[in-house]
């Protein structure tokens, strides 16, 4: 997908990866890396200063625009970024103008919400442009990939995302916001668990040597096997042709395969709420505790942009608490990637996943807490963005007044 990484084929997984996962920015130590991100579908915004107010690029490294140039343009936020460069951060916006013609990264403080009172009647972008774009399903190297692929199910999509990846007409834009924009497409959920596998960015396959045996290769040297995916939806791109066009390239031969698990295949906030009986149970003759119970599921689900929010929150849900409460509290914390809830499969297996994240922390903690007041919150699905992932616990402990 990118040529600026320099393995030929790696899988990765956004959010927390599964094996070899790669960061798409590591090229980029001395830029701003993206910490966290949250998807919004269009929602107008316009500039809120006449002053020097500049676009950047998605790693903050190049300034591509002056919004004062742009005094009655509306924009329309596509997601959120925040942004880090060593202790420093910030949340950003995508956004791109009403025509489609301008796009790129603001600092949020710049911007607010609404349609530009001195707009000129112009379109709402498009939620894309995929449909003018020349399908890369129906090339030979496409299909030879899918032909690997049996088991797996091609899913609309992802095609289109992926199509969009490798001969989308971005032109001016770089392959690494080009993969973004292109995934906007999907839901926040699938964003969260999609794997990707690419190669021939960096090794170039030769033309030489037949392109079955240069697939071959690639998935050898990824350690990929389609067979570990069984059931999975699919998209697959392939470059029928040398692509380059100012900010992105790709090699002739250059893929992308998209991956999500197969729909329905993990648990609901239903069947969450079905595992706590079972997880208070992990701590036997202990008392549960609405007071804890409360602030785990507040601290569990807080919705946190910055350290300061945080420590907020952290100060707020534990108000009640006596400094001597404080001070004898035990937690037990887990945050569960993505990978680990797609291959839980029901109510049990999620209890287990817990306990063994448990056991890591404190292998005798079953005979420690007898006694003790328990609170436990889990995670909801779709309600965090810059804070825990779905299915991440928080268990807090009192000991016994005496």
């Amino acid at each position: 997908m990118n040529n600026k990484i320099t393995e030929t084929l790696s899988i990765g997984l956004l959010g927390l990866g599964i094996g070899f996962t790669v960061n798409h920015h590591n090229a980029y130590a001395s830029s701003y890396r993206w910490v966290k991100t949250k998807q919004y579908k269009n929602v107008p915004f316009h500039s809120k200063t006449t002053n020097s107010a500049y676009m950047w690029n998605w790693n903050h490294t190049k300034r591509i625009h002056n919004l004062k140039n742009y005094p009655k343009t509306t924009w329309y936020l596509s997601q959120s970024i925040k942004m880090a460069k060593g202790r420093q951060t910030g949340v950003y916006y995508q956004v791109t103008s009403g025509n489609g013609h301008t796009s790129g990264y603001v600092w949020r403080g710049y911007l607010t919400n609404g349609i530009n009172p001195n707009h000129e009647p112009i379109s709402q972008p498009l939620q894309n442009n995929l449909t003018n774009q020349t399908t890369a399903q129906n090339n030979n190297y496409t299909k030879q990939i899918l032909s690997h692929l049996t088991g797996l199910i091609v899913d609309p999509a992802l095609s289109k995302a992926a199509n969009a990846i490798i001969t989308g007409t971005n032109e001016g834009k770089d392959n690494d916001t080009t993969y973004y924009e292109s995934i906007n497409y999907l839901s926040e959920s699938d964003q969260t668990n999609l794997v990707t596998v690419y190669g021939g960015a960096a090794d170039k396959w030769n033309g030489q040597e037949p392109y079955e045996t240069f697939i071959n290769q690639s998935f050898s040297k990824a350690k990929f096997s389609p067979t570990n995916y069984a059931g999975w939806r699919v998209g697959v791109a392939a470059a029928n042709s040398g692509i380059n066009y100012e900010g992105a390239s790709h090699n002739k031969g250059e893929f992308i395969i998209l991956l999500l698990p197969p729909t329905g295949s993990r648990l609901t906030d239903a069947q969450l709420d079905s595992a706590l009986p079972f997880l208070y149970n992990l701590f036997p003759e202990t008392i549960k505790d609405t007071r804890l119970e409360n602030m785990a599921n507040i601290l569990a689900n807080a919705d946190d942009e910055e350290p300061d929010d945080v420590q907020a929150t952290y100060e707020d849900a534990t108000k009640f608490l006596t400094t001597t409460e404080r001070s004898s509290m035990k937690e037990f914390y887990g945050s569960i990637s993505p990978n680990e809830l797609n291959r839980v499969n029901s109510t049990a297996s999620y209890v287990e996943l817990i306990k063994q994240s448990i056991i890591k922390q404190d292998p005798n903690f079953a005979n420690k807490y007898r006694g003790y007041s328990i609170g436990i919150g889990l995670t909801k699905f779709g309600i965090t963005y810059f804070g825990d992932n779905p299915g991440s616990y928080r268990i807090y402990l009192l000991p016994s007044v005496k």
